[in-house]
């Protein structure tokens, strides 16, 4: 039987990775390229599996206090690229904004390059991201003005201003800082990036079955992607475990019968003549996201909560050696490592206050015990920093982290 020429068309458009009305319409629509030159391209423009989006600022051509600058995010970006590597990512998967001296001007990490990079980030046709910031970040109370909800008026983002603290959170570029303070950040909406922007361009537009994972290595991080689940995520006080112990065995087995699968897990667990709950507060039943896409984000604290560079390890360390030695373990244990890290960092700075107050005898250490004090006394108020998980489905802490990271575990 004779083909049809549409046939014969999709055929040879899809060996050739060509559109079939290109080849109808060429002038030997029915011969037989001699050398598939589309195919060639194809080797020529590497095919992107995966993504991976990693801002790194120290601010250190900036006009911050020295004491202000940070000294880390470099070589938690090398860190992290070099775990990617490992994983199976290629070179020209991974995007790494940083100010480094010798970066090229198009990867410096301006508030036009990281919007540039974060509009482009998700793929239709990707399913594995990767995310990691590592820098200062700030807090202010929620914006909810005519020209950002103008701006933000199409479909895909919703819930604008929506915040359970009224407070909104964001990322400071390297081109917001004006001043010697972190007073002095311009905290306009054409010089910071919100929350709310986040994630709209790393969450909402990810594809069905698609699996993104990011490390926020910053102050006021739990919310920072604005993803719904954070208090049933966890597990390390008697209040998280009382509250998982009775969401086991009260509130899952309840919600997998007279549950309704069509509504949010939020809201699954309702009493008849309650409102409706509009945020986590750890009753969410865990279900079956299915092919859905499930976005985790492992915080370095509370959104009211600041964080303290020492010596010891940071969160982005933490979570390459977790990764690189025991990425089959489970998400549970990589959540406690940051957090007894952070108990150990807390222990350091009181146990270092002591001994400089009993050697204060030149300027270097005045300044440092001040520098100090101030740390402790923000720590006294907001608690020590505490490792948060959020993500937008009820997460299994039992299981390890899936995607890239665990299927090369498997292979």
């Amino acid at each position: 039987m004779r083909r049809t020429p549409t046939r014969h068309h999709e055929s040879l458009a899809f060996l050739h990775g060509i559109q079939a009305g290109t080849l109808k319409n060429s002038k030997y629509p029915n011969e037989w390229p001699v050398f598939p030159v589309s195919l060639a391209l194809n080797f020529v423009k590497p095919v992107t599996k995966r993504r991976a989006l990693l801002i790194c600022i120290t601010y250190r051509d900036t006009q911050l206090q020295d004491r202000l600058k940070l000294n880390k995010p470099h070589s938690d970006g090398e860190m992290a690229k070099a775990l990617l590597l490992e994983k199976g990512y290629e070179e020209h998967e991974i995007v790494v904004l940083t100010d480094a001296r010798g970066t090229p001007e198009h990867l410096r990490p301006t508030r036009a390059n990281i919007m540039r990079e974060l509009e482009e980030f998700v793929k239709s046709d990707v399913k594995d991201y990767f995310f990691l910031y590592a820098g200062h970040s700030g807090q202010k109370k929620q914006i909810i003005s005519e020209d950002l909800m103008k701006r933000w008026s199409d479909k895909t983002f919703e819930g604008i201003g929506k915040e359970e603290d009224e407070h909104d959170e964001y990322i400071v570029p390297v081109d917001a800082v004006k001043g010697p303070s972190l007073e002095d950040i311009d905290d306009g909406l054409e010089s910071i990036i919100l929350d709310d922007e986040l994630n709209r361009y790393l969450i909402r537009p990810l594809p069905l079955g698609a699996i993104f994972l990011a490390v926020l290595d910053c102050c006021h991080s739990a919310t920072l992607l604005d993803l719904k689940h954070h208090r049933c995520n966890r597990f390390w006080t008697w209040t998280s475990k009382a509250r998982r112990a009775f969401r086991k065995l009260v509130v899952e087995p309840i919600t997998s019968v007279y549950g309704d699968p069509n509504v949010t897990p939020c809201d699954s667990f309702h009493i008849p003549g309650m409102p409706r709950r509009q945020w986590c507060d750890g009753w969410c039943p865990r279900r079956d996201h299915g092919t859905k896409s499930l976005a985790i984000c492992l915080a370095a604290c509370k959104d009211g909560q600041t964080m303290y560079e020492g010596h010891l390890p940071t969160l982005t360390e933490i979570f390459v050696e977790h990764m690189s030695t025991q990425s089959d373990r489970r998400l549970r244990d990589l959540v406690l490592a940051a957090i007894e890290n952070n108990i150990e960092q807390s222990r350091f700075i009181n146990e270092t206050i002591k001994k400089t107050r009993k050697n204060t005898m030149y300027e270097l250490d005045l300044d440092r015990l001040r520098d100090l004090e101030a740390v402790k006394e923000e720590l006294d108020r907001a608690g020590s920093p505490t490792p948060q998980l959020s993500s937008n489905h009820p997460l299994r802490l039992d299981e390890p982290l899936p995607g890239p990271w665990r299927r090369r575990v498997l292979n």
